[in-house]
């Protein structure tokens, strides 16, 4: 006997919204804002950000470009001392104080911990180290930037070295929060950012 029942349609698939040009102009605007990605490497970040949903590979370079262009003109525009200028001198001056600072530096805190021991010099009488890594990077658009620390042998105490880090950020006239425990990150306000854009 035969059934009389009719076969439901198939389930609608939700629509994806295709990426839109604003959505990668706002990542590239990102990507470019912190100044440590050449040309080329923006474009490749910006360009693997986005699935085949996004405009065409050469229409994403093109908005690229334009976001590094406008980013130049804003750094240019800039007077005085920036807070990355601030920033690198802070990191200059630990340095003296035999601590490694580093900016950008690998792609996640956990790689940056594993990789600082190489960053030390052939003496290797430095005592500690700060650095950000590139995920902290892609936050300094947003006014904020974290930095790890620690040390180098148990004979250095881990509040010693981020001490050291707060006192020379802030003796550089950054704005700076650490409440003092060791299993948080040392924060910088960022209000002025000017690095400029590699060549």
């Amino acid at each position: 006997m035969r059934a009389f029942w009719k076969r439901r349609p198939p389930a609608e698939r939700p629509v994806v919204p295709a990426t839109t040009e604003d959505e990668v102009r706002e990542h590239a605007e990102a990507a470019v804002y912190a100044g440590f990605l050449d040309l080329a490497d923006a474009v490749e970040q910006v360009t693997e950000y986005f699935d085949e949903e996004a405009p065409p590979t050469a229409r994403i370079e093109q908005i690229v470009r334009a976001a590094w262009a406008a980013r130049a003109v804003a750094v240019g525009a800039g007077s005085g001392v920036d807070d990355h200028a601030r920033l690198a001198s802070a990191f200059a001056a630990l340095a003296g104080d035999g601590i490694v600072g580093r900016m950008d530096f690998t792609c996640c805190q956990t790689c940056g911990h594993a990789e600082i021991d190489d960053e030390r010099g052939p003496a290797r009488e430095e005592r500690g180290y700060t650095f950000f890594h590139q995920q902290d990077t892609e936050r300094i658009a947003d006014g904020q930037l974290y930095l790890a620390y620690g040390a180098f042998g148990p004979e250095v105490a881990e509040e010693a070295i981020a001490g050291a880090v707060v006192e020379r950020l802030r003796a550089e006239g950054l704005a700076v929060t650490w409440n003092g425990e060791t299993t948080s990150r040392i924060e910088v306000a960022i209000g002025d950012w000017r690095k400029p854009l590699p060549a």
